[in-house]
């Protein structure tokens, strides 16, 4: 309602819209503006053209468009207002516009009786009202705002203290992990002394055997002594390779909160920008509504300067024709008396020379009929001159009127000048406002599209997990299955229970004995693909392999106990004299080494 004053001198160079002609030409090129004296309420439109208003921003104004793949056939809309009117309007198509700003009056209404003009009043007498909602709607999103801020402010807070959190757990699974690598050093150490003097009392006690068996021991405990320190190695890299990737999602945590706390901000500016929008458009709409104020009173103080000068001119008009009619009349008793001096004397003459009377008549009949010539002629000088004063009066007075119209002209363009650029910056703003609208609702939608694909990602990898946790529960419960048995020693026994297969996935079901009285803690489990040579002699087309899943692959192997378990890949096939190599190492360099020929990976069981 506050920008409708501000649209009053626009709407009177608006096209005309009668009841007889309700047809508004449009294309998908530009945009048709339809001026109600109401807002309006609802829309619909058929065919190939849409219509769009603002119900809080001037909503007595409509946009109308063609959509891209446009039938040129007409189409019909339908437009209700507040104020109770319907007016249908037909649409046609037309490439090039020639208006394309249409002013829909109340009398156009199909529900139009006598008398309606009346209600625009009672519209006007709620603007009030609507000022009061729309401060009040100001008010509502400035508290949403200041809402929105304090729950980014709490959420920084919160991911900050969930980051000290974590930071604090790190550090305190690193002093765990080092004191724990100090014990292991300090375990190894001792394991080797021991080793040691092992060695050497066995060596005192046979010294007197054979030397040879002797050397054979002593060179087998420095390959165990490698193999060891080769594992420790291995171990220690891996435990670094963990701190490694476990720095890495803490920064990465990190990083997540900082991008976090940064969206907060900006989306905090954003809403101060918008509020700043807001305020600098009711400040816009003030000035528009002073410059209107200042133009009617420039107006009045023209039509009042206008009317003053006309009395003025009327005025002097006046006074002018009593000074020529009293010129005239002064003329005319001066001649009189001139003639009746002239009479007398003559009359005296003619007393005094009755002799010459005839003479003198004839004469003074000659001078009076000269007299008389003079006194016509001096007349007919008066009023030519007369009638060209009244000429250029009326010229000058022309001159004026049409330098005034010029000025009036004049100052008629410089106001709808400035109009134009009011309603242009105007528009621009509003442009301006929708096009950050649409990005952010294009944002966020993109946000809520990313987000479906992460969980719908989720959900599809958790339903793969569950799906391979019930076939490899399945498995671990059978009852049929063929046993092989790699390597057994005095202390553990590593086999091969079964390999199975589904359309994509390979299962290998395996089993860890421990025939010993002391626990066994798992250190490692590794399959590679590589030469059926069981690594004597050197092959570069050796492979690491890595599963998809793991089902319960223990941690420790208790004492006189053993635990199965199954590992998923992908499903693959072995060439010609390749193996499937699987190392079990425990946390004291103890190695099992399991190979899986060929035909039973080529060949399993089906499930």
């Amino acid at each position: 309602m506050q920008l409708r004053i501000s649209f009053i001198l626009i709407l009177v160079s608006l096209v005309s819209f009668s009841q007889e002609d309700r047809i508004v030409y449009s294309n998908n090129k530009d945009i048709v503006h339809l001026f109600f004296d109401s807002p309006i309420t609802q829309s619909s439109a058929s065919g190939s053209f849409t219509f769009e208003y603002d119900p809080y921003d001037n909503p007595q104004k409509g946009m109308l468009k063609g959509m891209k793949k446009l039938k040129k056939d007409d189409a019909n809309l339908l437009i209700e207002t507040k104020d109770g009117h319907y007016y249908s309007i037909t649409v046609s198509y037309k490439k090039k516009l020639s208006q394309p700003n249409y002013y829909i009056a109340i009398k156009d209404a199909i529900n139009y009786e006598e008398g309606d003009e009346n209600k625009k009043s009672d519209i006007s007498d709620n603007s009030n009202l609507e000022q009061d909602n729309e401060a009040k709607d100001n008010a509502r999103l400035e508290k949403i705002a200041r809402e929105e801020a304090e729950a980014s402010r709490k959420e920084i807070e919160r991911l900050i203290a969930e980051e000290n959190t974590r930071k604090e757990e790190l550090n305190r699974e690193t002093e765990r992990l080092r004191k724990e690598s100090e014990r292991i050093t300090a375990e190894q150490n001792a394991r080797q002394e021991a080793e040691r003097a092992r060695v050497e009392a066995e060596r005192t006690a046979a010294k007197e055997k054979a030397r040879l068996e002797q050397l054979k021991r002593e060179q087998k405990a420095r390959q165990d002594a490698e193999i060891a320190r080769n594992n420790e190695a291995k171990r220690i890299a891996t435990e670094n390779k963990a701190k490694q990737e476990q720095l890495a999602k803490a920064q990465k945590a990190r990083l997540e909160a900082e991008n976090a706390r940064k969206e907060a901000e900006r989306i905090a500016a954003e809403e101060k920008a918008k509020l700043e929008n807001l305020k600098r458009e009711q400040k816009a709409r003030q000035e528009a509504e002073k410059s209107k104020k200042e133009a009617k009173r420039i107006a009045a103080e023209e039509l009042a300067r206008k009317e003053r000068f006309k009395k003025e001119e009327e005025a002097r008009q006046k006074a002018e024709r009593n000074r020529i009619e009293a010129e005239r009349l002064a003329n005319e008793e001066k001649l009189k008396l001139e003639q009746l001096k002239k009479e007398q004397k003559a009359r005296q003459e003619a007393e005094k020379a009755r002799q010459e009377a005839e003479r003198i008549a004839a004469e003074e009949k000659a001078k009076l009929e000269d007299l008389k010539r003079e006194q016509k002629a001096r007349r007919e000088a008066e009023k030519a001159r007369q009638e060209a004063v009244r000429i250029a009066h009326e010229e000058k007075t022309k001159q004026d009127a049409e330098k005034a119209r010029k000025e009036a002209e004049k100052e008629k363009a410089k106001r709808q000048e400035l109009e134009a650029k009011l309603l242009a910056k105007e528009n621009e703003e509003k442009a301006r406002i929708e096009a950050e609208r649409i990005a952010a609702e294009e944002k966020a939608h993109n946000d809520r599209v990313q987000a479906e694909l992460v969980a719908k990602e989720k959900l599809v990898k958790k339903n793969k997990e569950i799906k391979l946790k019930n076939k490899c529960e399945a498995i671990s419960k059978q009852t049929s299955f063929f046993k092989r048995e790699n390597y057994r020693g005095n202390y553990l026994g590593f086999h091969l229970m079964d390999i199975l297969s589904d359309k994509n996935n390979l299962y290998l079901y395996f089993e860890v004995a421990n025939h010993s009285k002391q626990s066994h803690k798992v250190e490692s489990l590794t399959y590679t693909i590589t030469h059926e040579s069981k690594g004597k002699r050197k092959d570069s087309n050796t492979k690491r392999i890595q599963p998809i899943y793991s089902y319960q692959v223990p941690s420790i192997i208790r004492a006189s106990k053993f635990e199965r378990f199954v590992v998923v890949f992908d499903k693959f096939k072995l060439k010609s004299k390749r193996i499937v190599k699987v190392d079990f190492v425990d946390i004291h360099g103890l190695k099992l080494t399991l190979l899986i020929n060929e035909s039973l990976i080529n060949k399993p069981n089906k499930i």
